[in-house]
C-alpha cells in the first residue's frame, strides 16, 4: 500500500499543479471602481450603500464581457456625481446567490440598502450596453419625482425661475417630465402611478411634479435627449421639449400603463443608432422601422460603424422619423432604429430576423400596428420586410402606403425547427415512426388550416415554461396513438401539432389569455372560426377518445354523403332510361 501511495504522489503533485494553473488563467481581473464581494464582506457592503449593482457572475464568454464593461460604467456614474455601486460576486462561491434563488449565471441585481430589499436587473431589456447601464443606475438612486408647490408665487413664471426648474432639466443626464397640475386629483395619482410604472420597467427619466392654482397652467412637458451618432459623451444638452396636446390629460380612461407608453414614446429619440432597450421598448406598442445590417459593418478595429448609410439614406430616414412623431397617437407613431454588429441575437429573439438565405444583408425589417392603440392590444402589428434595392428606387413613404394598403407579403417571425429535436420538423416526418408532434411555424400553420380534411390540436406553449415543457413528452405519447394510425393520404387527417408563442408570430387571429392553452381546429372550412378551447381531462386516453370520436363523426357524414350522391346519381340515370 505504501508503495502505491508513494508511486501515486507525484502524479497527485502534477494534477495539483495544472489545476492551479487553470484557476490562474481564470482569475477575473476586477474593474477599476468595482468591488469584489464575497461571502464576508456581501452583507456590509451592501449595508453600507444605498444602492449597489451586483453581477453574480460565471466564468462564461458573456460574464467576461459584461465584466469589462462595468469599469466603464462605475466611472461615468462617478463623473456623473452618481452614489449608486458597482460589485461582482462568484456565482459559485457565494451563499447569497442561494439566497435569492438565482440559478443561471451572469445575472444583475439592484440591493436597496439590504440584502432583503433588491430587484433584478429589467429582464425585458434587449443588451447590457453601458450607456443604458449608466441611466438606469442613475435613475434608480434618485427619488421618484420631486414636488414643488407653485400656488402662493405671483405667478408661474415667477415661481419657476426660484426653483430654477430649468437649470434642474438641463443639469438632468437623463430625459425629464415635468408635469403641472392639482394636487390630490385623480389626473396627478395617474401621473405619479405612472412614473412608479415606469421606474419598474426599468426606463430612466427624472420627473418633477409642480402644483399650480390656476387650470390653464396644467400641462405636462416632457425633455427629449437629442439625437446623437456618437454616445459616449456626457455632453447631452440640449434637451429637445415635447408639450403633450391637452387632450391626452383630458383623457381619463388613460391609465397609468397606457400613460407609461405614452411617456416613452415622448422621450425615445427620433432615430435609435444603437437598437438599445428604448427601441425595444417601443417595438412592442408603436410602427418601427428596424435596419438590419451584417457584421461586415465593423471597421478596421473591429469596431462598429454606424457610417454605413449613405448620407441621402440617413437625412431620408431621420425625415421620415420626425414626421412621423405623434406619441400622443401610437397607433401613426413610427420609430426608425440601426441594429449594430453585437446585437444580432437579441434581434434574433426578438424579430425573427435570422441571417440566411430568405432575407438578404440590408434589409428593413418594417413594422406597422394594425389597429387604433389599446393596452390590451398593443402587440397587433403586421411585420414587412423591404431590401435596400427597393427603399432606393421607390422610398419609404410609397412602401409604406403599399404595406398599409396589403400589397406587401407580411413577414413572420418564425422558429427554426431543429431535424435532431423530438419533433416532427414536416408532414413527412410526422407519419414516419417515432411519430412525434409536428412542430408548427406561422407558415405551416396556415397552410395546413386552409385544407378542410386536415383537423389540427395545437398545444401553445414557450419555452420560458415550465409546465409546458412538463407535458411535451406526454404531447409526444399522444402524437404517436393519432399519427400511427393514419398516413399522408388518409382522407381525414389530424395533425397532433405544438406552437412556441415566444419565437414564432401566431398567424390566427385569436385571444390566448393563458399558457399552456390546446385548441382543437375542427376538420372543413373556416377553421379559425369554429376552433375551441380544449378543457377536458389531460390525459392519454382522454384527449385520445376526443380525437377518434371527431375522425369517426366526420368519417360518417362523408360516408352519408357520398351514398346520398350515389342514390341521386342512380335516380338521374333511372330517369333517363324511363324517358326513352
Amino acid at each position: 500500500m505504501n508503495l502505491f501511495l508513494r508511486r501515486l504522489a507525484p502524479l497527485i503533485a502534477i494534477l495539483i499543479t495544472l489545476i492551479s494553473q487553470v484557476l490562474t488563467e481564470e482569475k477575473i481581473e476586477i474593474p477599476e471602481n468595482v468591488t469584489e464581494l464575497n461571502n464576508e464582506n456581501f452583507k456590509e457592503f451592501i449595508n453600507e450603500n444605498n444602492l449597489v449593482l451586483v453581477l453574480f457572475y460565471d466564468s462564461s464568454n458573456t460574464s467576461k464581457r459584461i465584466i469589462q464593461g462595468l469599469g466603464d460604467v462605475a466611472s461615468n456614474i462617478i463623473k456623473a456625481n452618481g452614489t449608486g455601486k458597482i460589485a461582482l460576486a462568484n456565482f459559485l462561491e457565494s451563499s447569497i446567490a442561494q439566497e435569492i434563488y438565482i440559478r443561471s449565471p451572469p445575472k444583475l441585481v439592484f440591493f436597496y440598502g439590504s440584502t432583503d430589499k433588491y430587484e433584478h436587473y429589467p429582464s425585458h431589456l434587449s443588451g447590457l450596453e453601458k450607456d443604458s447601464m449608466i441611466s438606469i443606475v442613475l435613475s434608480k438612486e434618485n427619488v421618484l419625482f420631486i414636488e414643488h408647490d407653485s400656488r402662493n408665487s405671483e405667478s408661474l413664471e415667477k415661481a419657476m425661475k426660484e426653483f430654477n426648474l430649468e437649470d434642474k432639466i438641463y443639469a438632468s443626464n437623463l430625459p425629464v417630465l415635468v408635469y403641472y397640475g392639482k394636487p390630490n386629483t385623480k389626473r396627478t395619482e395617474v401621473v405619479k402611478n405612472t412614473l412608479k410604472v415606469l421606474r419598474e420597467n426599468g426606463v430612466p427619466i427624472k420627473a418633477f411634479i409642480v402644483y399650480v392654482k390656476y387650470k390653464a397652467d396644467i400641462g405636462l412637458h416632457i425633455y427629449r435627449l437629442p439625437e446623437m451618432e456618437k454616445q459616449n459623451s456626457m455632453e447631452i444638452n440640449p434637451k429637445e421639449l415635447y408639450v403633450a396636446k391637452k387632450r391626452i390629460l383630458g383623457l381619463l380612461e388613460w391609465n397609468e400603463k397606457i400613460l407609461s407608453v405614452f411617456v416613452e414614446s415622448c422621450i425615445r429619440p427620433y432615430v435609435s443608432f444603437k437598437g438599445n432597450e428604448l427601441m425595444y421598448i417601443h417595438e412592442s406598442s408603436n410602427s418601427l422601422i428596424t435596419f438590419l445590417k451584417g457584421s461586415d459593418t465593423l471597421d478596421q478595429y473591429g469596431s462598429s460603424n454606424i457610417k454605413y448609410l449613405d448620407h441621402e439614406s440617413m437625412e431620408s430616414l431621420r425625415a421620415l422619423a420626425k414626421a412621423n412623431f405623434f406619441p400622443e397617437d401610437p397607433d401613426k407613431d413610427l420609430m426608425v432604429g440601426l441594429v449594430l454588429p453585437g446585437l444580432e441575437q437579441e434581434v434574433e429573439n426578438f424579430t425573427g430576423f435570422y441571417r440566411n438565405v430568405h432575407v438578404e444583408n440590408g434589409t428593413f425589417l418594417l413594422k406597422l400596428r394594425k389597429s387604433k392603440f389599446q393596452l390590451e392590444n398593443s402587440g397587433n402589428s403586421n411585420k414587412y420586410l423591404l431590401t435596400e434595392k427597393e427603399i432606393k428606387k421607390h422610398g419609404f413613404e410609397y412602401l409604406i402606403s403599399l404595406a398599409k394598403n396589403g400589397n406587401i407579403p407580411i413577414f413572420y417571425k418564425s422558429k427554426r425547427i431543429m431535424k435532431h429535436n423530438k419533433v416532427s420538423a414536416s408532414v413527412d416526418q410526422y407519419f414516419t415512426t417515432p411519430f412525434n408532434y409536428l412542430e408548427l411555424n406561422p407558415s405551416s400553420f396556415i397552410e395546413l388550416i386552409q385544407d378542410r380534411n386536415n383537423a389540427l390540436i395545437v398545444f401553445f406553449y414557450t419555452e420560458m415554461c415550465s409546465k409546458c415543457n412538463e407535458l411535451l413528452p406526454f404531447w409526444n405519447s399522444f402524437s404517436s396513438k393519432i399519427a400511427s394510425n393514419q398516413t399522408k393520404e388518409s382522407k381525414f387527417r389530424v395533425f397532433v401539432s405544438a406552437f412556441d408563442l415566444e419565437l414564432n408570430d401566431n398567424p390566427i387571429d385569436m385571444k390566448i389569455e393563458e399558457i399552456p392553452a390546446i385548441y382543437y381546429f375542427p376538420f372543413g372550412e373556416n377553421k379559425v372560426s369554429k376552433m375551441s378551447l380544449y378543457t377536458d381531462d389531460l390525459t392519454l386516453e382522454a384527449v385520445t377518445t376526443f380525437i377518434n370520436d371527431r375522425v369517426e363523426q366526420v368519417s360518417e357524414a362523408s360516408s352519408q354523403d357520398h351514398n346520398y350522391e350515389a342514390q341521386q346519381s342512380i335516380s338521374a340515370h333511372s330517369n333517363v332510361k324511363d324517358e326513352l
